[in-house]
C-alpha cells in the first residue's frame, strides 16, 4: 500500500491526464509512475525506442518495463505505442481549435462540435467499468443524494440532480458553500455526494466533502484531475478529459462531458434497480408533472 501511495505522489500530472494511464493509476508502483513519467515527457522519442532503450532511460528494468505494459492491459512495449499512436488526437494536450472574429457560424459550429468530438472521445478512453459499477452501486444503496458544486458547475448539479430524482431517491443540489456546510453537517451514513469540481482544489468544496465524509458520507467526484485535494477525500473519482483551450467556450466542452458521464452513471443505475418500482416512479413524476399542462 505505500508503494501505491508513493507512486501517486511521484507521477507527474502530464503522466496521470494521458487517458492510457489514468485508467489504471491505482495498479501503479513507484517503478512504474517513473516509466509512465518518462513515456508522457518523450512520447515523440517513445515510437524508436527499444525495451533496453527504454529500460536505460528510466533507470528500470526491463521486465518491469514489461509488467508496466501488462497493468495497462498491452501485450508489450510494441502493443503501448500502438496504442498511445491510436490515443494520441484525443490526448488532453490536443489544441482544440481557436474560434476567430470573423469565422463563420458555420465555422464556429464545426470547430464547437469537434472540440466536443475530442472531449468525449478523451472521456470514453479514460471511463473505467469497475468505477461506474462501484458509484452505481454506492447510489442504489443509499436513501439520500446530494450533488455539490460551483459556479457554471451548478448547471451541471441541477441537471444530475433532476435526473436522478426519477429513481425516487431524496436528492437535491446545494452550489452555496455555506448551504454545504450546514448539510455536510447534518449528514448520515447512508448519503452520496456527487462532487462536481475541474481542478478538485476549491477549498470551500473541499472542506465540505470532508466533513461529510467524516459523518459517513460516500463521496463521488467528477473532475479532469486525479491528484488533487478533493480526489484525495472521494471513494470514487470519474475522470473527463477535455481539450486544452482558454477561449471561453471550453467551459461549454466540460458542461457535456460532465453530462454525459451522469447519463452513463444514472443508466447503470436504473438498470440494477427493480424495474417496476422505477416505472412506478416515473409514472408519479409524470402525474405531478401533468397537472402543470393542464
Amino acid at each position: 500500500m505505500s508503494d501505491l501511495i508513493g507512486s501517486l505522489n511521484h507521477l507527474s500530472e502530464e503522466a496521470a491526464r494521458l487517458p492510457l494511464f489514468a485508467a489504471h493509476l491505482d495498479k501503479f508502483t513507484r517503478s512504474d509512475a517513473r516509466i509512465a513519467n518518462y513515456i508522457a515527457e518523450h512520447r515523440d522519442m517513445l515510437s524508436t525506442m527499444t525495451i533496453s532503450e527504454l529500460s536505460a532511460s528510466t533507470g528500470v528494468s526491463e521486465i518491469t518495463i514489461s509488467r508496466f505494459c501488462k497493468k495497462i492491459d498491452k501485450s508489450g512495449l510494441q502493443a503501448l505505442k500502438i496504442a498511445l499512436a491510436e490515443n494520441s488526437s484525443f490526448s488532453n494536450d490536443l489544441p482544440a481549435e481557436d474560434i476567430n472574429p470573423n469565422d463563420s457560424v458555420k465555422k464556429i459550429a464545426t470547430k464547437v462540435f469537434r472540440n466536443i468530438e475530442i472531449g468525449l472521445n478523451s472521456t470514453l478512453s479514460l471511463l473505467d467499468e469497475k468505477t461506474i459499477e462501484n458509484v452505481a452501486r454506492l447510489i442504489v444503496n443509499s436513501n439520500r443524494l446530494l450533488v455539490y458544486g460551483y459556479g457554471v458547475a451548478g448547471a451541471v448539479c441541477r441537471d444530475i440532480a433532476l435526473r436522478f430524482m426519477r429513481f425516487g431517491l431524496l436528492t437535491d443540489y446545494i452550489c452555496d458553500p455555506h448551504i454545504q456546510a450546514m448539510a455536510s453537517s447534518q449528514i448520515s451514513h447512508d448519503t452520496v455526494i456527487i462532487a462536481v469540481s475541474t481542478s478538485g482544489s476549491t477549498m470551500d468544496l473541499v472542506h465540505n466533502i470532508k466533513l461529510a465524509h467524516s459523518r459517513g458520507a460516500k463521496i463521488v467526484l467528477l473532475t479532469t484531475h486525479r491528484k488533487s485535494p478533493a480526489a484525495s477525500i472521494a471513494d470514487e473519482i470519474v475522470l473527463v478529459n477535455a481539450p486544452e483551450n482558454e477561449q471561453i467556450y471550453e467551459i461549454n466542452v466540460l458542461r457535456f462531458l460532465y453530462v454525459a458521464i451522469a447519463d452513463v452513471i444514472y443508466t447503470k443505475v436504473a438498470l440494477s434497480i427493480d424495474e417496476e418500482s422505477y416505472k412506478e416512479n416515473l409514472k408519479n413524476l409524470r402525474t405531478a408533472l401533468a397537472l402543470f399542462k393542464a
